[in-house]
């Protein structure tokens, strides 16, 4: 069952996880036959699955869901039990909690309370108690991992599966596997017979749009946060323009800012070289 890390989206396209992969090329050979693409609206959803393997006692981080002010409940210490607020993100008035999804021990403050943090950054880590699947993420997929779901889908190669897995805070940095950047655990059902080291699969789901503007990703110079592209106006001459990016599914890409509904962009992406527009 074990299988490199892939990416699908909701029409099942597949892309094996290589070293050094991207999805969006940076530079565009001159001999690579062009064609159009139209700005159209589209649902996105990504998974990403990957190897992973049975870890006891897993450490993980809980992370800032939105960039803000950290402020720490201390006197949640010690072992805590799942759904235990730890602190909050006080931004533009409100306060989002931090919430740890299963019963564990509270280790290390990663973070002071009362600074200010930005979206993803580690807080406290703590130890779970019980099993956990761990899975082990290249650097070319870390921009995916932004917007995980609370509940992850697992299966252990020759044993039980597939299973709901809560996912536990992260993604965190390593995973004891050489060339690994970042790692994801989730913790099994408690009812489920596991062993430390036994093999298996973790699939999470990294994002979901609905009725957004997308275009495929070989028409988009770029794969997160900022991108380029080349119009195509209607007497068939182009220009570069830089867009805003949100989410992808592999297939096709979130455009958030610059381009309209039926606006006709050249594939493939513009080189690196190219100048944006004026």
């Amino acid at each position: 069952m074990a299988l490199p890390a892939v990416v699908l989206s909701a029409g099942a396209w597949l892309l094996a996880d290589r070293s050094g992969a991207t999805f969006v090329p940076a530079l565009t050979d001159n001999k690579t036959p062009s064609t159009t693409a139209t700005v159209e609206r589209r649902n996105l959803v990504s998974v990403l699955a990957s190897n992973g393997s049975v870890v006891s006692s897993p450490s993980y981080s809980l992370t800032a869901p939105k960039s803000g002010v950290y402020l720490r409940d201390r006197s949640k210490k010690g072992v805590v039990p799942a759904g235990t607020v730890i602190g909050w993100i006080r931004s533009s008035g409100k306060r989002v909690p931090v919430t740890n999804p299963v019963e564990a021990t509270v280790q290390d403050e990663l973070a002071s309370s009362g600074t200010t943090v930005p979206q993803g950054l580690p807080l406290v880590s703590l130890k779970a108690s019980g099993y956990g699947i761990r899975a082990t993420i290249s650097e070319a997929l870390i921009y995916r991992l932004s917007d995980l779901a609370p509940e992850a889908t697992a299966q252990v190669d020759h044993g039980p599966g597939p299973f709901p897995c809560r996912v536990l805070g992260g993604p965190d940095q390593g995973g004891g596997e050489e060339g690994s950047a970042v790692s994801v655990t989730c913790a099994p059902p408690a009812d489920l017979r596991l062993f430390p080291g036994l093999k298996g699969v973790l699939a999470v789901r990294t994002g979901e749009a609905r009725d957004v503007l997308a275009l495929p990703v070989e028409a988009v110079a770029g794969s997160a946060e900022r991108g380029r592209v080349r119009v195509q106006d209607a007497n068939g001459s182009t220009r570069t323009r830089d867009v805003k990016l949100g989410m992808t599914d592999g297939s096709y890409i979130q455009i958030v800012d610059g381009l309209a509904v039926g606006d006709v962009v050249v594939s493939p992406a513009p080189a690196l070289t190219d100048p944006g527009e004026g």
